[in-house]
């Protein structure tokens, strides 16, 4: 990191007080100041977490579409697949584990 300006070499060596160090609160250093941002963490996709479910072996289950209504026009073996749940797999289930992964 280099010497802002503003600073002597003194000042930045650690060699006065912070009282002389200026911009600052006489109480704190100025490496309190510098470096402040929290750390970026990751928050779960609510709107996948609604729609996919995460099992122990680390598949990724959803349910499958075309069954809220109009099931009287399919067919008793369409009904029966729908039934079931879909399973994601590849780049795609990796998507979803990642996205659901609560923040640390």
């Amino acid at each position: 990191m280099t010497r802002p300006a503003n600073f002597s070499q003194a000042q930045w060596q650690g060699n006065e007080t912070s009282a002389t160090l200026p911009g600052f609160p006489p109480d704190r250093g100025p490496s309190l100041y510098w470096n402040t941002a929290m750390p970026k963490t990751g928050k779960t996709h609510k709107g996948l977490a609604k729609r996919f479910k995460v099992t122990a072996t680390g598949k990724v289950k959803h349910r499958k579409a075309n069954r809220g209504h109009l099931m009287g026009k399919k067919s008793g073996n369409r009904k029966r697949r729908l039934r079931q749940d879909g399973v994601r797999t590849g780049f795609n289930a990796v998507y979803i584990v990642e996205a659901l992964r609560p923040s640390s």
